[in-house]
């Protein structure tokens, strides 16, 4: 039927959320010459960058281009990438979900840290034809946009987020726009069952959300959908379960509170 789900693409929606408006673009100039702008951010807000941007110009005798790229840059943070054992970063569309079942690349010591975005070349090796790659260039007249999926690994903890992109290169040019970005602040990750502060939810394949908490108080539930509208609200003993099979697949978000605990999970259905 679907899955619980807690970072979905562009979605600040429970996360720590920067908006930081950052815009690289190195300057072209007569070769033989490379250029480049970058620029640093924080995912966690504690002071210790994560992420290396890198926006290029290579304008040399016999080759032209330019490239979008990335670099990891200390254990626990990673990057999903296109294709498992890869180099490239994926490039996530609005909504798309951020967990587990993507692929991964990890910081590693002794291997290589930098993936490639987008990158287009011209002329090189004194082959005179344009090649473009990575999943951040559909063409060299247009900007991509989209979202690059991260997590920080802490521990037993799993902190999945996202970075807005806007990627552009062409023969003599290339920028780099970094919107904001929006990281978990504690572990919630994708599961076919979710568990937050004691609270435990689960969807069946029949169509069910099941809630249960502990023995004794009430549970005091609210399920609405992505506009916002109350699909269900009321107070039930636990554990209970609604039946949801007839409302429209997407995304949902599912309020508990049971004593003085609370919890707030979004699914996917």
């Amino acid at each position: 039927m679907g899955l619980f789900a807690q970072v979905f693409a562009g979605d600040p929606t429970g996360l720590m959320h920067t908006a930081v408006g950052i815009i690289l673009a190195p300057t072209f100039g007569p070769p033989p010459m490379n250029n480049s702008d970058t620029a640093s951010i924080d995912l966690e807000g504690d002071g210790m960058p994560d992420l290396h941007f890198d926006s290029g110009i290579i304008h040399a005798f016999d080759a032209d281009g330019s490239y979008n790229s990335l670099n990891l840059i200390h254990e626990g943070v990673e990057v999903a990438i296109d294709a498992p054992g890869g180099y490239v970063a994926k490039r996530l569309n609005d909504l798309d979900p951020v967990d587990a079942t993507l692929t991964w690349r990890a910081y590693s010591d002794v291997g290589i840290n930098s993936l490639a975005m987008a990158s287009l070349l011209t002329n090189f090796a004194g082959q005179w034809d344009t090649t473009g790659a990575g999943d951040w260039f559909v063409d060299n007249m247009s900007a991509t946009a989209g979202y690059l999926g991260v997590r920080v690994v802490e521990g037993n903890d799993t902190l999945y987020g996202w970075v807005n992109l806007i990627s552009y290169v062409s023969q003599d040019s290339s920028w780099l726009q970094i919107d904001d970005f929006a990281i978990e602040t504690g572990t919630t990750g994708i599961t076919h069952g979710a568990s937050t502060n004691g609270i435990h939810a689960m969807l069946t394949h029949e169509g069910s959300l099941r809630v249960q908490g502990d023995d004794g108080d009430p549970l005091r539930i609210t399920l609405r959908d992505v506009s916002g509208r109350i699909i269900h609200q009321g107070t039930t003993p636990s554990p209970c379960t609604l039946d949801i099979a007839s409302e429209a697949r997407g995304i949902y978000v599912l309020s508990v509170a049971q004593g003085t605990r609370s919890c707030t999970i979004k699914l996917l259905r």
